[in-house]
């Protein structure tokens, strides 16, 4: 089946961020994992804990978005990952328990910090048009974790990290 454009319409390209920068890094590797559908046998933990990480992070700035008070925030944040950890990863219990660990530390750490900004936004979907030609027009689609404003900056976007890795991070890299 061929579908033609009609004279006026544009062919819309839709690709996520992570396979633009899976891309720009090595074309091989989107070759292999976008359209060959070629993946490692195993899923790496990094991947599952990273989930963890961002699960409690958007539960957590969710609750203090809603005002719901540090402490039950927090707790309710950190039973997620527990819970999350234990039914929807392949992390044994001491992984599990290890971002646990972390993210503690981590709440604690930013507490103060967390009350100075407003939070806009927690997990915001976005699509941007990226390039636009006369035949087609490409569109940049992701998630931004966390967009906050404070008494300097408006709409500030924020990243949140967390990463193993035994290979340096390249320039090249959004991430």
């Amino acid at each position: 089946m061929t579908t033609e454009l009609k004279q006026d319409e544009k062919l819309n390209v839709v690709i996520d961020i992570s396979q633009f920068d899976t891309f720009r890094l090595c074309e091989a590797k989107y070759n292999m994992r976008y359209r060959r559908n070629k993946h490692p046998a195993e899923k790496a933990s990094a991947l599952d804990r990273g989930t963890l990480v961002h699960l409690a992070a958007e539960t957590y700035y969710e609750l203090i978005k809603k005002r719901i008070p540090f402490d039950d925030a927090k707790i309710q944040a950190l039973s997620s990952v527990r819970t999350a950890g234990v039914l929807q990863t392949d992390l044994d219990i001491d992984d599990v328990l290890r971002v646990i660990e972390v993210m503690d530390e981590y709440f604690d750490y930013w507490k103060v910090a967390d009350q100075g900004f407003v939070i806009n936004e927690v997990e915001k979907p976005f699509i941007y048009q990226f390039h636009e030609t006369d035949v087609w027009r490409l569109y940049l689609t992701g998630k931004i974790d966390l967009i906050i404003s404070d008494n300097r900056y408006e709409n500030l976007p924020v990243d949140h990290k967390s990463y193993e890795r035994s290979y340096p991070t390249g320039r090249m890299s959004n991430q």
